[in-house]
C-alpha cells in the first residue's frame, strides 16, 4: 500500500530501540539459568534443523516445570528468532506460539502503557490475519494504535502501517465503510506530515482525484489533478509514467465534463511522453490514439481524427501479425467505422463493420460488442437508404441486446427506441398510405400477418386471437424488450404493431 516501504523502515528503526536499549542496561540472564540451552541454541542457530533443536530444547525445559524467566533480555530475543524462522517457513501456529510468550513477557517488564509494545502487538496481528482470526487481530492493532497515539500524538507516521491493516482487516470482513474511514485517516496524516511540493504529495493527490472522480465530484478531482501534474513537471527523475497517468486522468476528467477539445490537448501530451520514452511504433500508444480520435469524433470533426485511427491499426496489426483475428483489432476497426459513418461515408463504414464482425463472430456469437458493431452497421445501412436491411440488423442486435443484458438497460432502450423510428419510416416509405386500423380483429390480423413474414409462427392470419398468436405476440415483444414478464405492464396491439416491420405485399 501506499508509503508501506517508508513506514517499514521507520518501523525497523522503531523496533531497534526497543531491543538495544534496555539490553544496553540489562544484558541478564545468568549462566546457571536452567534456560540457558535454549538461549545459546537459539541465539547460535541458522539452519531449519538447528531452529527445530531450539524448540525441542525450549519444550524439555518447560515441560520440566521451570517458569519463563523474567527480565532476561537474551531469552525474549531467543524467542523471537525462533518466531521468525516459522514465519519464513509458513507455519502461524508455531510463530504465533514464540510470538505470544515473547510479548508477555516484555509487557510484564515494560509495562502495559510502553510504546515499544506497539510493534510485537503489530507482529502478532499479521499472525492472526493469516488465520482468519480477525477479531484477535483487530483488537492487537487497535491497543497498538492507541499506544503509539498516547505516546506520540495522533499524527505520528508510525501509525501509518497500524491502519493500513485495519483497512485489510475491514476489507476482507466486508466491513467497507470502516475501510473507507481508516484510509480517509491515513490520507490525512500522509497529507499534514509530507511536504507540499514533494512527488509523495503529488501521488496522494492523484490518489485523491480518482476518489473524487469516482464520488462524481469532477471539478474538485481536475484541482488535485492539475496540481499533482504540475508537480510532476517541475519534479526531476524518472516520473513520466506518473505524468502520463495524470494526463489521462484530465483528459478523462474533461470528457466527462464535455471539454472535448481540453481533453484532446491533455492526450497529446501524453502521447508525447509516451513516443518519447517508447518510440513512435510501440503498441501501447494505440489507447491513447483511439481516445485522442474519439474525441475529434466528438467535436464533430472524424476527419482528423482518421489517420490516428489509421496510425493505430497499424500498430495493432504489427503487433498481432500471428492473430489477424484479434479482438483488439475488431475494436479498432469499430471506431474507425463509427469514424467513417460519422463523417457520411456509409459505403466504407459498412465494408469496416462487416470486416470487424467477421473477426468477432470467429470466437462468439453474441455478446455486447457484436451487438454494437451490428448497431453500427444498421445506422449506416439507413444512412445509405437501405431501410429494411437497417431494420433487420438493428433487430438482430437489440435481440441480443435483450438476452445479454436485460430489457431495461440503457443499451437495450436506445435499440429498442431506434426500432420504433426504424418501423415508422418503413410504413411512411413503402406504405404511405398506410392507416392504423381501429378494430381489434384488424390490428390481430395485422401482427399475425408481420410476425409471419420475420418468421414467427402465430398461427392462421385470421384475426382471431388463439394461444398460438398470444404466444408468438409475448414471445417477439420479450425478444425486443418491450414486455417484461416481472413488470406487470400490459402491451397494447397499437404498441407491438410499432415494433412490427410491414410486410410489403400483404398490407399493399
Amino acid at each position: 500500500m501506499l508509503f508501506r516501504s517508508i513506514t517499514s523502515n521507520l518501523t525497523t528503526v522503531f523496533i531497534l530501540i526497543i531491543l538495544t536499549v534496555p539490553l544496553s542496561v540489562v544484558r541478564a540472564g545468568s549462566s546457571d539459568s536452567p534456560w540457558q540451552p535454549f538461549i545459546d541454541a537459539s541465539w547460535s542457530a541458522t539452519t531449519p534443523d538447528e531452529y527445530m533443536v531450539a524448540e525441542q530444547i525450549f519444550d524439555k525445559i518447560s515441560n520440566d516445570g521451570n517458569k519463563l524467566p523474567q527480565n532476561n533480555l537474551k531469552f525474549i530475543w531467543g524467542l523471537n528468532r525462533v518466531a521468525s524462522f516459522y514465519h519464513t517457513e509458513g507455519n502461524s501456529k508455531a510463530e504465533e506460539r514464540f510470538l505470544a510468550r515473547s510479548f508477555r513477557l516484555q509487557e510484564s517488564k515494560l509495562g502495559k502503557k510502553n510504546p515499544m509494545l506497539a510493534t510485537h502487538l503489530q507482529q502478532l496481528a499479521h499472525v492472526w490475519l493469516k488465520q482468519k482470526e480477525y477479531t484477535r487481530a483487530k483488537q492487537a492493532l487497535e491497543r497498538a494504535l492507541k499506544l503509539i497515539e498516547d505516546n506520540f500524538g495522533t499524527k505520528h507516521i508510525l501509525t501509518i502501517n497500524i491502519l493500513e491493516d485495519l483497512v485489510k482487516i475491514s476489507a476482507e470482513t466486508g466491513k467497507s465503510k470502516d475501510a473507507e474511514l481508516w484510509k480517509q485517516k491515513i490520507r490525512k496524516q500522509l497529507t499534514d506530515s509530507i511536504p507540499s511540493n514533494s512527488t509523495a504529495k503529488a501521488v496522494l493527490q492523484a490518489e485523491e482525484a480518482e476518489i473524487k472522480l469516482l464520488a462524481g465530484d469532477v471539478e474538485q478531482a481536475v484541482v488535485l489533478q492539475k496540481s499533482a501534474l504540475d508537480i510532476y513537471m517541475g519534479s526531476r527523475g524518472p516520473f513520466h509514467l506518473a505524468r502520463i497517468k495524470l494526463l489521462l486522468s484530465l483528459a478523462k476528467s474533461s470528457q466527462k465534463d464535455a471539454k472535448y477539445e481540453e481533453a484532446i490537448e491533455y492526450l497529446k501530451g501524453a502521447l508525447a511522453i509516451s513516443e518519447n520514452i517508447q518510440g513512435l511504433e510501440h503498441p501501447h500508444l494505440v489507447p491513447i490514439l483511439i481516445q485522442m480520435a474519439k474525441n475529434y469524433q466528438l467535436i464533430g470533426k472524424p476527419a482528423m481524427g482518421r489517420p490516428i485511427l489509421s496510425r493505430s491499426l497499424t500498430l495493432l496489426e504489427k503487433k498481432y501479425k500471428n492473430s489477424p483475428n484479434h479482438q483488439e483489432i475488431a475494436t479498432t476497426l469499430l471506431v474507425l467505422a463509427d469514424n467513417f459513418r460519422l463523417d457520411n461515408q456509409p459505403d466504407l463504414a459498412i465494408s469496416i463493420y462487416n470486416r470487424a464482425l467477421t473477426i468477432l463472430q470467429t470466437k462468439d456469437s453474441s455478446s455486447n460488442l457484436i451487438a454494437k458493431t451490428i448497431r453500427g452497421l444498421a445506422h449506416s445501412l439507413y444512412v445509405k437508404g437501405n431501410i429494411i436491411s437497417a431494420e433487420e440488423n438493428n433487430r438482430q442486435a437489440l435481440e441480443m441486446l435483450v438476452k445479454i443484458n436485460g430489457a431495461g438497460t440503457a443499451l437495450a432502450i436506445e435499440a429498442l427506441q431506434y426500432q420504433q423510428k426504424l418501423v415508422a419510416e418503413m410504413v411512411l416509405k413503402h406504405q404511405p398510405s398506410f392507416i392504423m386500423p381501429k378494430k381489434r380483429k384488424e390490428k390481430i390480423r395485422l401482427i399475425q400477418a408481420r410476425l409471419t413474414a420475420i418468421g414467427i409462427n402465430p398461427g392462421p392470419i385470421d384475426g382471431y386471437i388463439g394461444p398460438k398468436t398470444t404466444k408468438a405476440i409475448v414471445d417477439y415483444n420479450t425478444k425486443i424488450g418491450l414486455f417484461d414478464k416481472n413488470s406487470g405492464k400490459k402491451i397494447s396491439f397499437d404498441e407491438t404493431i410499432a415494433h412490427l416491420p410491414p410486410v410489403k405485399d400483404w398490407e399493399k
